[in-house]
């Protein structure tokens, strides 16, 4: 996922030194009312002459706080999202992890994480939480981009079967339910020729193993059992940088319950870790026309 380095970054996606220092500075410069962006420029030249932050240092540490979301820049002015005196009343130490654990996650090599902060953050503790920090938030977008991936690839699966057959119109009728409502219990509305729609859930792993994994939601397996519309259907093979896959196969909800765990005598499960074996799915996706 990583992408264009930002000018702040260095090879690995992390702030450099220099970056933080001039984004203290700029928090310095912007206060706890944050400044109109002319006159925030227009200080950063006057604090520049012959010391260690030129305007070229404020302008790296601003889109540091912009792209950490500390700072946002709104109607030609730069307005604090945080209080600025949380990065200014402490220790550097402590500005440098309340930064680092903002930062973008598509800028970060996240596996040279721990190595690159070591000259940032000499606590190992405290490096080793941050660094958990942003990993887990770097996974949980992962995963986010991989089920979007997969969503498009079975509502263009469904809007091409259906177009095969003469059916334009319902084509268009595809709906990724997601996009207007993630509790729906599915994520894909597309109808069948006969009138009733198919409710598809949506699986999708950059993983090609077998048994295929995926995490089902209480919600989606009640929604599953409940409609003998309702299928999960399974994509793998996620490429994120090409935004490709492959449809695997689907099962219907009857087919859940042997899988699913048993609610405790004090309390219910919410999400289910669930391994499916591949000959156990049909393929493609659900037929348009019965």
């Amino acid at each position: 996922m990583q992408s264009e380095l930002p000018r702040w970054a260095d090879s690995t996606g992390w702030p450099t030194l220099h970056a933080i220092e001039s984004a203290l500075q700029v928090a310095l410069i912007l206060g706890p009312q944050g400044a109109l962006q002319v006159e925030a420029t227009e200080s950063y030249w006057k604090r520049s002459g012959g010391g260690t932050f030129g305007p070229v240092d404020f302008g790296l540490g601003e889109q540091l706080l912009v792209d950490s979301r500390i700072v946002e820049r709104r109607d030609q002015s730069l307005i604090p999202l945080v209080d600025l005196q949380l990065l200014l009343d402490g220790a550097q130490e402590d500005a440098i992890a309340f930064i680092t654990s903002r930062i973008p996650f598509d800028s970060l090599n996240i596996d040279s994480a721990f190595d690159e902060l070591r000259d940032l953050i000499p606590d190992t503790d405290r490096r080793a939480s941050i660094v958990e920090a942003v990993s887990r938030k770097y996974d949980d977008a992962l995963m986010r981009i991989v089920g979007q991936i997969g969503e498009e690839l079975v509502v263009a699966h469904c809007r091409k079967e259906l177009r095969k057959l003469g059916q334009a119109e319902l084509a268009r009728s595809v709906r990724q339910i997601s996009l207007e409502n993630d509790g729906a219990g599915y994520d894909i509305l597309a109808p069948r020729i006969s009138g009733t729609d198919r409710m598809l859930e949506v699986k999708a792993t950059t993983s090609n193993l077998d048994p295929v994994t995926f995490f089902l939601s209480r919600n989606e397996a009640m929604v599953g059992m409940r409609n003998r519309n309702w299928s999960l259907v399974v994509c793998v093979n996620i490429d994120v940088q090409s935004r490709d896959g492959e449809i695997l196969g689907w099962f219907s909800g009857s087919q859940l319950t042997s899988d699913l765990p048993q609610d405790a005598h004090r309390g219910t499960w919410q999400s289910a870790r669930l391994s499916i074996p591949r000959d156990e799915l049909n393929p493609g996706i659900p037929s348009p026309i019965q």
